[in-house]
């Protein structure tokens, strides 16, 4: 009986541990007719009931991985204080040749 408990346990906290990896949306902003350089660029993001608590706890990462500075404002919320939507703006270079590509990445902490 002991032996199944400790299992149970260490599923359970490998759950916990997979549970908290962030979780990631890609973003892609197309190419314009013209070189314009750096551009400011609005994404409005949705998320479901309970993925999101604190806006604080979102980053934009460039097709490298590096943080990429972004003005968040929470939009609205659900009953239970998780962010319903939120408005990212941010400067991408928007070029006529090539696309840039980002990711949103969330979690709780």
């Amino acid at each position: 009986m002991k032996k199944a408990l400790l299992c149970w346990g260490m599923i359970l906290l490998a759950a916990g541990v997979f549970a908290a990896e962030p979780k990631r949306v890609p973003i892609e902003v197309f190419p314009c007719s013209a070189d314009v350089g750096a551009f400011p660029i609005e994404v409005g993001m949705p998320f479901p009931a309970g993925a999101l608590k604190n806006a604080a706890c979102l980053r934009l990462l460039d097709a490298g991985g590096a943080e990429v500075p972004c003005q968040v404002e929470v939009l609205s919320r659900y009953l239970d204080g998780s962010l319903r939507a939120v408005l990212l703006v941010f400067l991408s270079p928007v070029s006529k040749d090539k696309a840039a590509l980002y990711t949103v990445e969330f979690g709780e902490g």
